[in-house]
């Protein structure tokens, strides 16, 4: 498979891969909480078939009207004009596909279509857009459910955590995330005009 056009620096890839696994546990926690308000949030959970080996799947909407999915394994976003993004839970190295449909039935990663690393500076910006409608998603659900639950409530998603000992703290969740979309905002912007100037 050809290598992504789409380089981060190390800053933010480490930043991004923290954040991604952080926030897909947080969410596992959040999903088997009998009182958490999912629908308040703007989530709907779907359950795994019964003989299924894979997980249940989060669905909700970007601020842009476009299509989230959340699994244990990692993130699908997507809109009609700019097709669709995955976004491994542990590598953070988005890779983008069209004509997702976001009302597919995936309990596991090997359901999912074939996705691909962004080649052409179209598929590029493509994928920054999309990845900063995910993160801008991603910090309002954190904002929400400090707002809602408080955080100890979030804290205490936190502490069967294996890695615990390095999560950001609730606080910091959120505003990782904003920082995550300011980078690719920034990203996509550079690109824009490197375009032009080409």
């Amino acid at each position: 498979m050809p290598a992504s056009r789409l380089r981060f620096e190390y800053p933010l890839l480490k930043l991004g891969r923290r954040v991604t696994d952080q926030q897909l546990w947080c969410l596992g926690i959040d999903v088997r909480m009998p009182e958490f308000p999912l629908e308040q949030l703007g989530w709907r959970y779907h359950s795994r078939p019964v003989k299924s080996k894979g997980c249940g799947r989060l669905s909700g909407v970007l601020p842009n009207e476009g299509h989230v999915s959340l699994w244990g394994f990692g993130f699908v976003a997507c809109d009609v004009p700019h097709g669709a993004l995955w976004l491994d839970r542990k590598g953070f190295r988005p890779q983008c596909a069209e004509g997702y449909d976001p009302n597919r039935a995936v309990c596991e990663s090997n359901q999912l279509p074939p996705f691909h690393a962004p080649q052409a500076e179209e598929e590029v910006d493509r994928v920054l857009y999309i990845l900063g409608q995910l993160a801008d998603r991603m910090a309002e659900h954190e904002e929400d459910v400090l707002a809602i639950l408080g955080e100890d409530y979030r804290r205490q998603c936190l502490v069967q955590w294996k890695f615990a000992r390095k999560a950001l703290d609730v606080h910091e969740l959120p505003q990782a995330w904003r920082e995550i979309s300011a980078a690719t905002k920034a990203l996509r912007t550079g690109h824009i005009h490197a375009g032009r100037s080409a």
